[in-house]
Parts: structure tokens; C-alpha cells; sequence
């Protein structure tokens, strides 16, 4: 064969391996296929923190199809040994606007048969915590946990009269109260309370740093008050801007109650009542709160309830 026939057979040949290489006419290579995201999943995880066997379910508002009215709609049972997490199967939303608006009530219960008996219009306050829209607790769980307290001042029905006294300044005698103050345990057991008091020392410089003094401490049965024994200021300044902070403890917490100083309980221990000349004719209330939002997750607060002891105070005047 002649080196020009050779040639000729060698540039025909890669031609065809060229024209083979080509896309054919009209035809647009595939993407690689993306996972699916299912952005049209509601379900979210509860997580059991309790230390008892709790059963749960889901009440949603929502609409399946765009022709269908809004309702409620319940779902399975769960039950959650302690420690464990499920995940609560919600029913598939294809249009994103009425995604976006579900909203729900997770009912918890004590036992199944309690919880198969529910519906979202028998369910009682105290065993549902509400949601919002379920598309808000995407990527978070919903934590039952222990119980933990909150506060909340309000008038009282037969308010506390505080006892007047004169405040010599020269001669001039201003009428003052006492800052004394109830404080009323309605979270349905046996608590602790004490009160650190943010005041100036009893000392003759004019300008002595303020610092907390602790109260004693207090054991209160369910829907027991008791009150805050202040002491009598002598100066106008001071008692203007005396506030207070109220911890509260489990009545198995005695230790810790008595321990406690105000720089060494956390944030969530420790309820800020402000000043208290503005409690005046007011009473604290100390309550269970059901629940609160706790950085990625969502906390329910559950407890039993401690059978009542009489009111006494655990520590000297």
C-alpha cells in the first residue's frame, strides 16, 4: 500500500471517530438527576426527656386538596419509653400555601387509652402544647422534659396592705411603705422559695456598693402563700431602687436551696421581679410553665404532682 492510500485511510478513519463523538441533531445531553427534597413533609421528632412513659399524638388544621375545607385531623398514637424519639408522620402537602399554614397541637398523655379517646376538641390545656405552624419546627424536635417554673405578678383580689411608716429628713417626715410582698404557690406541689435582694448594706458610707441579700427560705404547699418579710429602709434612694429576684426549687432540693447564692444559679432558676415598691397591692404567682423554646429545640414540661405539706420556714428570721 502507497504512503498516500495509507493517508488517505488514516484521515477517513478519525473522521468517523470525530462524527461519532457529536451530539446527534436535536438530542441535549441529561443532567445528572438531583435528589428529590421533600419540602412537602411536615413530620417532625418528639423526643421523650421525662423519665416516664408518655404516649403522643398530633392534632393538625390543615386542607389535603385545594377543593377541601379546612379541618382537624388527628394522628396515630405514639408511645415513648423514657429516653426514646419517634418521628410524627404528618399527611403529605403538595401546595405550598396551605403548607405553610398547618398548624397543630401535640396532645401528651399519661396513658393510651387517654390519648386514643382525644380528640382536638375534648383535649384539655394540660395535656396539649400548641405548635404554631408545623413548617416553624423544621430540622428541630420537640422535647418533653421535667417541669420548671415560672412567675407572673398580678392583682390580688384581697391585695396585701403594706404597713405605713415615716421616713425622717429633717425636718421633714415622708409617709413610705413597707416593701413587703406575697408570694402564692399555685404550680400544684410542694416548693421552695427565696428572694435575693439587691440593696445597699447597712453601713454609714453614703456610697456603699449594692449587693444581694438572700431572704430565708420557704416551703409552700399547693395554694399556700406566704410573705416576704423586707426590711424597714431609712433612705428614700434606697427604697426607691430596691428589686428582688425569686429562685424556686423542688421541695427534694433542699441543699441546693440552701446553697444557693444569687451569682451561682442560672438564668432559667432565676425570676426577676423588678423593683418592689412597684408591687404594691400585687401578689407573685408561681405557676408550672408547660412549656418554651430552648435554642433548637421545643420544650414541654410535665410533673406529677407532690402531695401538699403544711408552710414553714427552713431557715431563721
Amino acid at each position: 500500500m502507497t504512503i498516500e492510500l495509507k493517508s488517505l485511510l488514516l484521515a477517513t478513519i478519525s473522521c468517523l471517530l470525530l462524527a461519532g463523538c457529536q451530539p446527534r441533531d436535536g438530542y441535549i445531553p441529561a443532567e445528572k438527576e438531583k435528589p428529590e427534597q421533600k419540602t412537602s413533609e411536615l413530620d417532625f421528632t418528639v423526643e421523650n426527656k421525662t423519665g416516664k412513659t408518655t404516649h403522643v399524638c398530633c392534632f393538625t388544621y390543615l386542607r389535603k386538596e385545594t377543593i377541601m375545607p379546612w379541618r382537624w385531623d388527628k394522628s396515630e398514637v405514639y408511645t415513648l419509653k423514657p429516653g426514646e424519639s419517634i418521628k410524627v408522620d404528618i399527611d403529605t402537602l403538595k401546595d405550598k400555601i396551605v403548607r405553610e399554614n398547618v398548624f397543630g397541637h401535640l396532645g401528651i398523655f399519661d396513658t393510651a387509652q387517654a390519648a386514643e379517646n382525644a380528640s382536638p376538641y375534648n383535649v384539655s390545656d394540660e395535656n396539649k402544647l400548641d405548635l404554631d405552624k408545623l413548617s416553624r419546627i423544621n430540622g428541630k424536635a420537640v422535647a418533653l422534659t421535667t417541669e420548671v417554673y415560672g412567675v407572673k405578678v398580678s392583682r390580688a383580689k384581697q391585695p396585701y396592705e403594706r404597713k405605713n411608716y415615716f421616713l425622717q429628713d429633717g425636718d421633714h417626715a415622708e409617709k413610705m411603705k413597707e416593701l413587703d410582698f406575697p408570694i402564692e404557690n399555685k404550680t400544684g406541689k410542694t416548693i421552695l422559695a427565696t428572694v435575693f435582694i439587691y440593696e445597699k448594706p447597712q453601713r454609714q458610707e453614703p456610697y456603699s456598693s449594692w449587693l444581694y441579700s438572700k431572704t430565708p427560705i420557704y416551703k409552700l404547699a399547693p395554694n399556700e402563700s406566704v410573705t416576704i418579710d423586707i426590711k424597714t429602709l431609712k433612705d428614700q434612694y434606697d427604697w426607691r431602687y430596691m428589686s428582688g429576684t425569686l429562685a424556686v426549687f423542688d421541695e427534694s432540693e433542699e441543699q441546693n436551696a440552701t446553697e444557693a447564692t444569687y451569682e451561682s444559679l442560672g438564668k432559667k432558676a432565676k425570676k426577676f421581679l423588678g423593683r418592689l415598691r412597684n408591687l404594691q397591692k400585687k401578689k407573685i404567682v408561681v405557676e408550672i410553665e408547660k412549656y418554651g423554646n430552648s435554642g433548637d429545640k421545643i420544650e414541654y414540661t410535665v410533673g406529677k404532682i407532690s402531695s401538699p405539706l403544711s408552710s414553714s420556714p427552713l431557715s431563721p428570721q
